[in-house]
């Protein structure tokens, strides 16, 4: 059986595709909301070296609008007009 190139998805993929796609994304929104929380509570007790969980959360950042980018590209084609920023990924600081 032969595969289909990477960029194109056949029809019955691409539901699977975006699927698994919106799954990450919840997943990735419930790890910022935790190190989000975790990086407040850190400065609550005044603990002053919360770098380490910045860098996670940034990089939980990344990985959400790359995840973004991803479900628009399935939702929309790969035409370059992506609205790639979910309406509930701004700034978590």
């Amino acid at each position: 059986m032969a595969r289909s190139p990477p960029g194109k998805l056949q029809p019955l993929q691409r539901p699977r595709a975006l699927a698994a796609v919106e799954r990450e994304i919840a997943r990735a929104l419930h790890v910022r909301a935790r190190c989000t929380a975790w990086i407040a509570t850190l400065r609550t007790q005044q603990r002053h070296d919360t770098r380490r969980m910045e860098v996670l959360l940034r990089l939980v950042e990344l990985r959400l609008a790359q995840l973004c980018r991803s479900r628009a590209v399935l939702l929309h084609g790969d035409d370059g007009a992506d609205g790639a920023e979910p309406a509930d990924a701004g700034d978590a600081n």
